[in-house]
């Protein structure tokens, strides 16, 4: 889902009559392709969601005066910032507690699921 933000947002260029890009990026842009992205492409989860209040927090916090090229920069910086601390630390660090847990002495694993870190 942030990857397809990412790209949206490199895409994307607020009309030049608007006064607060703040407001056309999260009305115009990210709230219509959050609810296409939940209905239309995967049912809605909680990370989905913490995901989403992230990134329109990000967009709340860019200074007004700040030019769109770089809110847009500092936008997909914070996006990989995300991914990164709080997708992939996790999951190394769910895969390191788990494998601790695992002995050699024959313990059996039943996995129900599918995903990177299993």
């Amino acid at each position: 889902m942030l990857q397809s933000f990412s790209i949206l947002l490199k895409s994307y260029t607020p009309p030049p009559s608007s006064r607060d890009f703040r407001h056309d990026v999260d009305h115009a842009l990210l709230k219509p392709a959050f609810q296409y992205w939940t209905t239309l492409c995967r049912p809605h989860s909680v990370s989905m969601g913490n995901a989403f209040s992230f990134l329109k927090l990000a967009v709340a916090n860019l200074d007004r005066d700040l030019a769109w090229a770089e809110a847009r920069e500092l936008l997909l910086e914070s996006m990989e910032a995300y991914v990164t601390e709080r997708i992939e630390y996790a999951g190394k660090a769910i895969s390191r507690h788990a494998g601790s847990k695992i002995q050699d002495s024959g313990d059996v694993i039943l996995v129900f699921g599918k995903s990177e870190v299993v």
